[in-house]
């Protein structure tokens, strides 16, 4: 068996288990520092990486459920025919090119010799489709989110939160001390502190839609809106004349959108 992975310091690890899978099986690990390892079928550990979505890590797997012994003894028989194939024409050839063999034996070697070259490579292709076919058949293809499965390995859960946070922001930081179980509504708060969105909040205060044409108002009509709210105008009156929602015109009146359009100057 190969040398298994050193581990970090204080580094630890729980195997994770596979939906519909053998339990008796090990086939992945997840560390409290938000390493992932795999296994082979002799215990050969292997660190793998994933790739990232939308920021965070996620982790692809393709395996292979264990073949069932119908299966198993048809590709062995496969084998065995091609291998016996294999023998066959190495004698057939030792007897063609035998100098002291009758030539009625040596005809008919080299006949049997062409036809039985002639049928492996069929043997062959047919084994290798079966091979294909068993492997489709056994493919697992699986997909995990870091630091769900650290989250979800060491991090206390809760049936009322669903939601894996990063208390520092960082989607790449997948250590169980940076992780936390929130319900949708802490989420959201956490997210607001998020010195990324506040940047790119502020950034967007006060600008006016990029596509226009996709809302329902335009420069014209917000200096309109703009004149009646600083005649005292109800939020109400404006949402619904035009077609709005009571929001989207408080956000008018606090500069959040079409902040850089002004009433003009009489």
């Amino acid at each position: 068996m190969e040398p298994s992975i050193k581990n970090l310091p204080k580094e630890r690890w729980k195997n994770v288990k596979l939906e519909n899978d053998d339990p008796k099986r090990k086939r992945l690990a997840i560390s409290d520092l938000g390493r992932v390892k795999t296994f082979s079928k002799s215990g050969k550990e292997s660190l793998i990486k994933g790739t990232l979505q939308n920021g965070y890590e996620i982790i692809k797997l393709k395996l292979f459920k264990d073949r069932g012994r119908t299966a198993e003894k048809r590709l062995n028989d496969m084998r065995k025919e091609i291998a016996d194939h294999k023998s066959t024409i190495e004698t057939l050839r030792i007897q063609a090119s035998d100098r002291k063999a009758n030539k009625q034996l040596k005809e008919r070697s080299k006949k049997q010799l062409a036809e039985l070259k002639q049928k492996l490579p069929l043997l062959q292709k047919q084994y290798k489709e079966a091979m294909h076919s068993d492997e489709l058949q056994r493919m697992i293809n699986i997909s995990f989110l870091t630091h769900r499965l650290v989250a979800d390995a060491f991090q206390k859960k809760s049936a009322t939160r669903n939601l894996v946070i990063h208390l520092d922001f960082d989607k790449r930081n997948n250590k169980f001390t940076n992780l936390k179980w929130v319900n949708q509504v802490e989420c959201t708060v956490h997210q607001m502190k998020n010195p990324t969105v506040i940047k790119a909040f502020k950034a967007r205060k006060g600008r006016r839609p990029e596509n226009r044409s996709a809302f329902k108002l335009n420069e014209t009509k917000v200096i309109a809106i703009k004149k009646q709210l600083a005649k005292g105008v109800k939020l109400s009156m404006l949402a619904k004349k035009h077609n709005v929602s009571e929001t989207q015109i408080k956000r008018i009146e606090r500069g959040e959108n079409w902040g850089d359009i002004k009433i003009p100057k009489n």
